[in-house]
């Protein structure tokens, strides 16, 4: 039976899991692979990265023990999925994928990328700040409707204050809402009235994401905030949350001479210890490995129990 590989890193991820029966893979919710030598990017984009190949973020999970992976939609490419379905070809039953909303997707899409691996859909809202309400409600019960049809959950990328908002329209989801980055958490002001808002949110069913928390902990005042906040969620709400690398940690930096801008200099294995830190213990193998395994429907682990 598999069990969880040591992290290097002074407090063991693995240590913590000490419910040894229990030997579900930890998963990375959110990671992108970046191939346009291969995969155009989109005119329109916002930011242009270099290459993150699949073999760079399979050799970074094999370090980190990580065994399953979710790949998600980069938006620099769109609504297109070809590079998304070609990344997680490259895991043959390890990696789930997280596909672009868009209004055209059919049900003979809706079979081929359930076949390949798509297990949700991703609405980006970050970057969506003029867009007038009503036209973002629309938009939002339209991709609650096409994951249903598909039979996946939706995951939500926007900042606190839209996100807010949204929960309102959300309340009679027909499917499982994620919203990611901490739920824009990091850009909040006040932060502690948020992080009151997302325990609401948690309180309602939604699931948050633990992603990028490199974002939100870039000092020993935010750290401070953001581990207060995830040990309270971890006890309130431990099986409405995942964890997530954000891998290759893409930047808005100024470009290179050739236009591309440089990816963060992130520690992953830090940032994985942090939630070791600041998670309460007993909640780490839901974060980390069950509720990923049921969220995105990893093959079950024969005699494991997926809830205590």
């Amino acid at each position: 039976m598999r069990q969880y590989v040591p992290m290097p890193t002074s407090m063991s991820i693995a240590r913590a899991l000490r419910d040894r029966s229990a030997a579900v893979p930890i998963c990375d919710c959110h990671a992108h692979v970046l191939s346009p030598g291969r995969f155009a990017y989109a005119p329109d984009r916002l930011y242009t990265p270099g290459e993150a190949p699949a073999e760079r973020l399979r050799a970074l999970h094999a370090r980190l023990g990580i065994g399953r992976t979710v790949l998600v939609h980069a938006s620099v490419h769109g609504d297109d999925a070809a590079s998304l379905l070609d990344a997680i070809s490259a895991y043959p039953g390890e990696a789930r994928g997280v596909g672009p909303y868009r209004p055209d997707i059919d049900g003979a899409t809706r079979t081929a990328w359930r076949r390949a691996g798509i297990r949700a859909l991703r609405l980006n809202l970050a970057n969506e700040a003029a867009r007038d309400g009503s036209s973002t409600s629309r938009r939002v019960a339209a991709a609650t409707r096409a994951a249903a049809a598909g039979g996946w959950h939706l995951e939500i990328n926007a900042p606190w204050s839209r996100i807010a908002e949204l929960s309102r329209d959300l309340a009679d989801s027909p499917v499982p809402i994620v919203f990611d980055h901490f739920a824009g958490l990091g850009a909040a002001n006040p932060f502690r009235n948020a992080a009151l808002g997302v325990e609401r949110l948690l309180g309602r069913g939604f699931r948050i994401k633990l992603s990028a928390p490199d974002r939100w902990a870039r000092s020993p005042v935010s750290r401070r905030r953001i581990g207060k906040a995830i040990r309270r969620w971890s006890r309130i709400a431990p099986e409405l949350l995942v964890w997530g690398s954000d891998w290759p940690h893409t930047s808005r930096l100024p470009p290179d001479d050739r236009g591309i801008q440089p990816f963060q200099r992130v520690d992953d294995a830090a940032g994985l210890a942090w939630l070791r830190k600041w998670a309460d213990p007993g909640a780490l193998p839901m974060i980390l490995a069950r509720n990923p395994a049921l969220l995105y429907d990893f093959p079950r682990t024969s005699g494991v129990r997926y809830w205590d």
